[in-house]
């Protein structure tokens, strides 16, 4: 088997891998889909919400926005020593106060944690008309996208077969 990486960027990978078959390649792409840590918003405490949005589907499109993930300083929740309430070694807080007229966007949410921020900016969450307002704090936690698909650390994992073909000796084409 080997892997030759035919570009590494920032948000982004792509290598060839060889000498191995199509189920091992399927299982390294379940693997990076379910196995790798990731940071997503689990709990979500929303102290004003006069948006068109219920606070359930807020709270979903929270839990789906992608977060940077620092995994050298926190642990997963269920391996804490806090059992599982949230602390600052497992628990990142996230904020937003925002007021209409404008569209909320990921950007919006405030990180106690400068290493813990939203991956994509732009991401749009609700749009506020005028006198509308979402205040909210966002408990974001490390967890395995094999749990749910918000904690999985990437949003497009696939690979093609590249079929090996061999022309015969006597073709003349």
């Amino acid at each position: 088997m080997k892997i030759d990486f035919s570009s590494i960027g920032a948000d982004s990978t792509s290598f060839v891998l060889s000498g191995s078959d199509i189920a091992f390649a399927n299982a390294l792409r379940r693997s990076m889909q379910s196995e790798v840590m990731s940071f997503a918003i689990e709990d979500v405490r929303i102290y004003d919400n006069t948006s068109a949005l219920f606070d359930e589907m807020l709270a979903h499109r929270l839990g789906l926005i992608p977060l940077t993930t620092d995994l050298q300083s926190y642990i997963p929740r269920d391996q804490c020593s806090c059992g599982g309430k949230g602390c600052a070694q497992c628990t990142v807080t996230l904020t937003m106060s925002v007021e209409g007229p404008r569209m909320v966007i990921s950007e919006d949410l405030i990180s106690q944690d400068p290493a813990v921020q939203p991956a994509v900016g732009q991401v749009p969450i609700v749009k506020l008309e005028k006198n509308q307002k979402v205040v909210l704090e966002a408990q974001a936690i490390l967890n395995r996208g094999l749990v749910h698909s918000k904690w999985q650390p990437v949003t497009i994992c696939g690979y093609k077969n590249y079929p090996l073909i061999t022309p015969e000796t006597r073709c003349d084409g």
